[in-house]
């Protein structure tokens, strides 16, 4: 609890009037500085057990039943109550934010309760700046009630936490998916496909429309039709996680939060179109989920997952196992990767590389893409360049940065 000036204004005077009234004998000083010696104190009895009475609840309204990504807007309704019998009063009010960005108004807010006799909602929208798992701290409330001789501060804890998801765009292409002849390859052992590769005697339960009539005509057995089992190739994300910055900016304009976007959006592209997903990523501090992911665990992931100062993309490709198609999203300019990329071509993987431009982003950094992006170029491993004043969906899914490619 804190003496404002207004007491020390009062208790001077009530001192001055005491000394008076014991000089001259004056019967009405002592009434008067007795009222203002009472009022000091009727208004520290009636401060004490203001903020004990409050508590307060915090709800999350969004516009829609979708996940919360970040650029979404979400209104933030706030409700304070007072359980206490008197009504509370000369409240000011303090709730921080961790949604919109820093420096926006939203970020701080502050509202002055003249009186609250029961409960106010108070409602304020903001736009959701950044991904993560968010948590709101305390509400910071204070008052001076009831005639602002005291000032009591306190904090009203209201747990709230929300789980913000990286910023999807619908890509509207991509060439390492869009120009394969065919979504379905078949592999060279038995399955129920549609491609012949012989025969076999007849079992129970096989269809009539699969037997081989010219088989049992001449040899007067039933024999059944051989199919090649058709699989749907999958696709791999693979999510470079390395970014040396040291400190880690406290911006989302650099160059690992643009990965993280540029991963989610392919995968869901590829998701959209019925292709299988696995992630892939350094797993040393955080578990990658495994097999093919649905879109709810990729996006918990995505959410969540940070940056890292090791470089062991490399390892990632050789050691976790790839897909048909590759879709490798890099955080930072890494040359030492060029060795694994070119064996993995060699092995017909089919891939394409996303690259930072560090120098373009808001970071302090001369690191550019071009030296990396030059050497993909000349071994024909397609590639996109990903700059920070550019529309990465546009890029990702239209511009071709290969000579005499197509996309």
């Amino acid at each position: 609890m804190k003496r404002t000036a207004r007491f020390w204004t009062f208790l001077v005077a009530s001192i001055v009037f005491w000394f008076f009234a014991n000089q001259t004998q004056i019967g009405w000083l002592y009434i008067v500085s007795a009222i203002l010696g009472g009022i000091l104190i009727s208004a520290w009895m009636l401060n004490r057990g203001t903020l004990k009475r409050l508590s307060g609840e915090r709800q999350l309204l969004l516009d829609s039943d979708d996940d919360l990504h970040e650029g979404d807007d979400i209104r933030i309704r706030l409700t304070l109550k007072n359980t206490g019998q008197l009504p509370a009063s000369h409240l000011a009010l303090i709730e921080h934010c961790p949604l919109p960005p820093p420096d926006s108004e939203e970020h701080k807010l502050r509202m002055f309760i003249p009186m609250l006799p029961d409960s106010l909602e108070f409602d304020y929208q903001t736009i959701v700046h950044r991904r993560g798992l968010h948590h709101f701290p305390p509400m910071k409330v204070n008052s001076r009630a009831p005639f602002g001789f005291y000032e009591r501060k306190g904090e009203r804890k209201v747990d709230t936490s929300v789980l913000v998801y990286p910023e999807l765009r619908k890509l509207t292409r991509l060439s390492l998916l869009d120009e394969q002849p065919a979504a379905e390859l078949s592999n060279p052992k038995a399955g129920m496909g549609s491609e012949v590769i012989g025969v076999r005697p007849y079992r129970p339960g096989d269809s009539p429309r699969h037997v081989h009539w010219r088989s049992v005509a001449r040899h007067g057995q039933l024999v059944s039709k051989e199919f090649a089992q058709e699989t749907q190739p999958g696709v791999s994300v693979v999510l470079d996680r390395y970014c040396p910055l040291t400190p880690i900016p406290d911006t989302k304009y650099q160059p690992f939060e643009m990965a993280v976007k540029a991963a989610v959006s392919i995968a869901d592209y590829a998701m959209q179109k019925g292709y299988p997903v696995y992630l892939s990523a350094d797993n040393s501090d955080m578990a990658v989920p495994q097999g093919a992911i649905v879109r709810d665990s990729l996006m918990q992931y995505m959410a969540r997952v940070p940056q890292s100062a090791e470089s062991n993309l490399a390892d990632v490709l050789n050691y976790q196992p790839m897909q048909q198609f590759i879709a490798i999203v890099m955080a930072w300019v890494d040359d030492t990767i060029l060795e694994t990329l070119m064996s993995m071509k060699h092995r017909g993987y089919n891939m394409l590389v996303i690259i930072p431009d560090p120098a373009s982003y808001p970071i302090e950094s001369d690191v550019s893409a071009d030296n990396l992006a030059d050497t993909l170029e000349g071994s024909g491993i397609p590639y996109r360049i990903l700059k920070h004043d550019e529309d990465w969906s546009y890029v990702i899914s239209h511009e071709s940065q290969i000579k005499g490619v197509n996309s």
